[in-house]
């Protein structure tokens, strides 16, 4: 279980056991009762809340935002967890169609029409630069720097 960061009475981890797409991290927080669980992309930086369970004191707002900073500062080493502890799942962005708007990548949640959607076939991360190369449908790839 890779140690992305900890925070004041929380830790923030990738677990190793029975994981899934999409790509999270683990925030648990045992003094105040509760764990959540935030998704990342390796597309963009996007970071979000995705659920908190059990609420036994559910945290603030302000809170949850401490730890999205948190996980933000820390994204390329959470990435670099998930990529080298979860090989079977890799980025979870392969069959996933996207709009390649500008020189950006867009992960949609369903297959829409239009010249820059594109089905992705392939993705590989590089820890060492933080870039993914995703390869298509239409054989073409591109250099993602997230």
């Amino acid at each position: 279980m890779p140690n992305i960061a900890k925070g004041p009475g929380f830790r923030i981890d990738v677990l190793t056991n029975g994981e899934h797409c999409p790509p999270h991290v683990h925030v648990d927080c045992p003094g105040e009762g509760w764990v959540a669980r935030f998704t990342f992309s390796f597309a963009d930086d996007r970071i979000a809340l995705w659920d908190i369970v059990p609420v036994r004191k559910r945290p603030t707002a302000a809170v949850l935002e401490s730890v999205r900073t948190i996980i933000a500062a820390n994204l390329k080493r959470a990435r670099d967890a998930w990529w080298g502890n979860l090989p079977r799942l890799g980025t979870c962005l392969e069959n996933r169609w996207v709009d390649l708007a500008g020189g950006d990548i867009v992960v949609l949640d369903r297959r829409r029409p239009g010249p820059r959607v594109k089905q992705v076939v392939r993705a590989v991360y590089d820890p060492g630069t933080g870039t993914v190369r995703c390869t298509f449908s239409d054989g073409s790839d591109r250099l993602v720097r997230p």
